[in-house]
């Protein structure tokens, strides 16, 4: 069995890094044209796979393949570099777009769960202080209506009926609007409770929407973008733009420096001098090894 070379090693790791752009572009690429969508993953493998076999013949058999070829390969490869890199930025911006539309919607959803918690507080202020009114309202229509009875007494009193009437008719219109205001207040107050209650189910609405959020996981973004001051967006376009700029080409790379590595490995001979003795087995040394120390050892 043959020993594994570094050149091996470097080998697997180019084609999984090919393998994965290839994936990931051919996915992205594949998002585009969804109405054809096994035809473009067909296409666009059979383009990855031929980006492959390029820089490999391209390498190896540069001298021996047309002009025409040597020319066209260059720009071929560059270009199919270009769609990979293309296709890997279209699956990540697809894949950032679904995480962005959630917390578009839940930052939408806490948004109105916020208007509609302060609009129930300001009927709320509005209604308290509409039982204030009314109760500093009542308050008066209490005096008045002391002030009309102790009228009333002095009417009867002095027995002058008119008086003793139109005392009796102004006690009982007060009576009503008291009766008006104190049916008020407390209808106030049962609107009150109403409104509370429903701000209890927005709140715990919004506990759920935040719960939710927080689910996303975009928690390292969320931090650079507070970090630097910038849009999350801002964040994500950078970052797209740093791994396309990295992924394929580090596989091309990667693939040409194992050919040339294999190439070296191929022409370097393997010297050996003609007078060297030949290696002994490890366990033919430390038998020699045991039989000296036993010989220093008698003398």
């Amino acid at each position: 069995m043959k020993k594994l070379k570094f050149y091996h090693f470097s080998g697997i790791v180019a084609l999984i890094i090919a393998a994965c752009s290839a994936a990931f572009s051919v996915y992205g690429l594949s998002v585009l044209f969804g109405s054809a969508k096994l035809a473009s993953i067909i296409l666009f493998s059979a383009l990855e796979i031929g980006k492959i076999v390029s820089v490999t013949i391209l390498y190896n058999y540069a001298k021996k393949i047309p002009a025409i070829a040597r020319k066209y390969f260059p720009y071929a490869i560059l270009i199919l570099m270009l769609i990979t890199s293309l296709g890997v930025g279209g699956f990540l911006t697809n894949s950032y777009q679904k995480s962005s539309d959630s917390i578009a919607t839940t930052t939408t959803a806490q948004s109105a769960n916020t208007d509609q918690q302060n609009l129930i507080l300001e009927e709320i202020n509005n209604y308290k202080q509409q039982i204030t009114d009314d109760t500093a309202r009542k308050d008066t229509l209490n005096n008045q209506r002391t002030k009309q009875e102790e009228r009333l007494n002095q009417a009867q009193a002095a027995l002058n009926r008119r008086m003793q009437t139109e005392a009796r008719s102004d006690i009982k219109l007060s009576n009503e609007e008291i009766s008006t205001v104190g049916k008020r207040i407390t209808d106030t107050y049962a609107l009150i409770a109403k409104k509370n209650e429903a701000l209890r189910v927005l709140k715990e609405e919004s506990f759920k929407i935040k719960a939710e959020d927080r689910k996303q996981e975009v928690g390292p973004l969320r931090y650079l973008s507070k970090l630097f001051s910038v849009n999350m967006d801002v964040i994500v376009i950078f970052l797209i733009l740093t791994i396309i700029f990295v992924f394929d080409p580090l596989a091309v790379i990667l693939w040409l420096s194992t050919n040339a590595i294999a190439n070296l490995e191929k022409k370097t001979p393997k010297l050996r001098t003609a007078n060297a003795a030949p290696e002994k087995p490890f366990g033919k040394i430390l038998q020699e090894e045991f039989e000296k120390f036993k010989k220093e050892k008698k003398k």
